[in-house]
């Protein structure tokens, strides 16, 4: 199976110059599925997916993928968290 975005191609280039392929993190999300118990599914969107500028990463898919997390966006996520619910 090939990742989404890396050609075979890229492959090749691993074996030979060691050079591992990435997907660009942007590219990801996040999806908990509502009918299936809570199952967490990665989806990847190419650069030219029309849905990658209409669903934009979510804090918590930018905190999974190691991504700067603007402040505002850190104390919308504490103030969520001490809520009482």
């Amino acid at each position: 199976m090939v990742l989404p975005g890396i050609k075979i191609s890229d492959l090749t280039d691993v074996t030979l110059n060691g050079n591992i392929p990435q997907t660009d993190p942007a590219g990801w999300r996040l999806v908990v599925g509502q009918d299936s118990h809570g199952q967490h599914k990665w989806v990847y969107l190419d650069e030219d997916d029309p849905r990658r500028s209409s669903w934009a990463q979510s804090t918590v898919d930018k905190y999974w993928l190691g991504l700067d997390i603007v402040r505002e966006e850190k104390e919308n996520v504490d103030h969520a968290a001490k809520s009482p619910g």
